[in-house]
């Protein structure tokens, strides 16, 4: 993605042309925002496993809600720099709610699996 950041000038020269170096600013964006969309892949993958799917098809509607919802409002205001600011919204918002809940289930687990070596503790106690 840094990669992508600093040679966007380039690649759009290359590709398009000097007369459109100005979209090299949305190149520089979209790149920024791949290290964002990666991170909520990796993270809705734990996500997917188990019974944990029907959580993650909720984030998603959620987030597609957001994002309709924001666009909608933030382009009528400020054109395509509102689309952008609405697509990181809606990334920063999904990765947040993986996380946030990524973070319960893998306390909950931790705890739950402190509690069985603890009752294995006191039972071979007793048994002593």
């Amino acid at each position: 993605a840094s990669i992508l950041y600093f040679l966007s000038d380039y690649i759009i020269i290359f590709i398009y042309g000097e007369n459109y170096l100005n979209s090299s600013f949305f190149l520089k964006f979209f790149s920024f925002l791949i290290p964002l969309r990666y991170l909520n892949i990796f993270i809705g993958t734990f996500i997917s496993t188990g019974d944990h799917f029907k959580i993650k098809t909720v984030f998603y509607l959620k987030t597609v809600i957001l994002f309709a919802i924001s666009c909608f409002v933030l382009t009528y205001y400020f054109n395509i720099f509102g689309t952008f600011f609405s697509m990181l919204i809606s990334e920063v918002y999904l990765l947040f709610n993986y996380y946030t809940y990524y973070r319960k289930d893998l306390e909950k687990k931790l705890n739950d699996w402190q509690n069985r070596n603890n009752f294995k503790n006191k039972s071979r106690k007793n048994y002593r």
